[in-house]
């Protein structure tokens, strides 16, 4: 039966490199962050470089002009040799939809939640001086994800990083897909995947061609705090663990996240769903149980308006650059 896995997360969570090592599989395939190609709300959603270095790659072009509503299906049509197709896109309302659209397709659907804990978060974005910010960025994704998502499977981005070729079969037999030696190593197969994180994509790459060096040019940048970022030559085409220490932090932000009851009640959701918890079957959220804690959803009309916005501003603006 042909299968969609949605991939569910936050930003700076490893979505992409969840993605990327799932469907490095001759019978599996990436389309990244799907949701941005139909509503693109970034400049560079609008022209996108494929994962095969192509600036509007015609494996696109053929699947957007077939729309949204059976983008899935027109894919698997395309190319009859995969059963699987793994989307990052990580927006809960475009799983939603979609979800529903595969529903009457009768192709199976399993969702996939990749997750940082609190203080992970807060420090990914104290380098981006955003840290204060990680309780609206956090724990709202997921209440949002919770409320659209009622069955789904968790793993902890830590615990793939550290050991992928240990984590990575336990996740691909929870989800029904073949593992193959080695498939970590995703920069072994030529993906058309669309947008995700640059530090991920780079590795898709011949360190000597024009597209590793625009991710690298774009990777290298100096991050609000001051530092400068650079992308290690040395760490080309590895895997590598850098483990977080709790007091990086600022003290406010320690003690925000430790008395926080809804972010810790997230946690104590997203580890008893962790798919590498028990190999069985029965180890998923499932409809039988309701989180006890519900989004604002004025996220859902603001982020339809700021789409709207956004959309209509850089569309106009990307025209008339292009004058």
């Amino acid at each position: 039966m042909k299968k969609v896995i949605f991939i569910g997360g936050t930003a700076h969570s490893a979505s992409t490199l969840l993605d990327l090592m799932l469907s490095n599989n001759p019978k599996i395939y990436s389309t990244g962050e799907m949701n941005a190609l139909f509503h693109p709300v970034k400049t560079h959603h609008i022209d996108p470089i494929c994962g095969c270095g192509i600036i509007k790659c015609p494996e696109w072009d053929g699947i957007k002009r077939s729309g949204k509503k059976k983008v899935y299906q027109n894919i698997f049509d395309r190319h009859p040799e995969i059963n699987t197709i793994i989307d990052s896109g990580k927006d809960p309302e475009w799983i939603k939809e979609q979800a529903r659209n595969l529903e009457v397709q009768k192709i199976d659907v399993k969702h996939l939640i990749i997750w940082k804990t609190p203080y992970e978060f807060a420090f990914s974005l104290s380098k981006r001086g955003k840290e204060d910010r990680w309780n609206d960025l956090w724990a709202e994704y997921h209440l949002r994800y919770f409320s659209v998502v009622k069955e789904f499977h968790s793993v902890k981005s830590s615990t793939l990083i550290e050991n992928p070729a240990t984590i990575l079969p336990v996740i691909c037999k929870q989800l029904g897909i073949t593992y193959i030696e080695g498939q970590e190593d995703y920069w072994n197969k030529r993906h058309h995947t669309l947008f995700g994180s640059a530090a991920s994509r780079i590795h898709l790459h011949a360190s000597s061609s024009s597209e590793f060096k625009r991710l690298e040019k774009f990777i290298t940048r100096k991050e609000s705090n001051g530092q400068k970022k650079f992308f290690d030559i040395n760490k080309y085409r590895t895997i590598h663990f850098k483990k977080i220490r709790e007091d990086s932090l600022k003290q406010d932000i320690l003690e925000e996240i430790k008395n926080n009851r809804v972010a810790n009640t997230i946690c104590d959701w997203l580890v008893e769903f962790d798919i590498t918890n028990d190999q069985s079957e029965n180890n998923n959220c499932s409809l039988r149980v309701q989180f006890p804690y519900k989004p604002d959803f004025g996220w859902y009309y603001k982020s339809i308006t700021r789409r709207a916005f956004l959309q209509l501003f850089k569309i106009k603006t990307q025209i008339y650059l292009e004058k």
